[in-house]
């Protein structure tokens, strides 16, 4: 009789060890992203989009074989960006400074994220919302050179600097999501 207790103890000790290792095995090789974030699989060919890469971009739950493929994660997050032109001349030569708050983040557009992966894997988001302030402010130089102090202060302005402003973000695999006027005047 006892050692009927002892083959049952071994067993139970046994059966948890192997539930304990499956529930590990499980964990390292299913990865699921958080909501705000992308899953980059790389470690060898991936095709995706008719293009072939040497990494692939999942909004959603995937196996990845240890050893051999490697994942990481791409933060998504919304970013303020705080575009302040200073010293910049109107038409006409009026000297003004300005000011535009934009909420930027890293695409999900599957044709364009394969661009943030290669420039902002491993970076920190302070590195995106950076990158995307310069953007801003380039494009807004631009724009005022062009404009009065009427249209400057006119909400279509603000429209016309996200418009002008996204194609260059797009090729970095960046979205502009809002962009408002903070404050503008001339400078004296």
């Amino acid at each position: 009789m006892e050692n009927h207790l002892l083959y049952w103890i071994l067993g139970g000790a046994a059966g948890f060890a192997l539930a304990a290792f499956e529930v590990l095995l499980i964990r390292s090789l299913f990865r699921v992203p958080p909501p705000h974030k992308l899953l980059v699989v790389s470690g060898r060919q991936y095709r995706q989009g008719g293009k072939t890469r040497g990494f692939a971009v999942y909004g959603r739950p995937r196996a990845v074989m240890p050893v051999v493929e490697r994942a990481d994660e791409l933060d998504t997050t919304c970013l303020p960006c705080t575009i302040e032109v200073r010293n910049a001349y109107l038409k006409g030569g009026v000297l003004v400074t300005a000011r535009w708050l934009a909420l930027v983040s890293i695409t999900r557009d599957p044709a364009l994220t394969p661009e943030a992966v290669e420039r902002f894997l491993g970076r920190p988001l302070s590195e995106v919302a950076q990158v995307a302030t310069e953007t801003f402010e380039g494009v807004a130089r631009g724009l005022l050179a062009t404009a009065d102090l009427q249209e400057m202060e006119h909400p279509d302005f603000t429209v016309r600097l996200a418009v002008e402003a996204e194609p260059s973000l797009q090729k970095m695999g960046l979205a502009v999501f809002h962009v408002c006027l903070e404050r503008c005047g001339k400078e004296v």
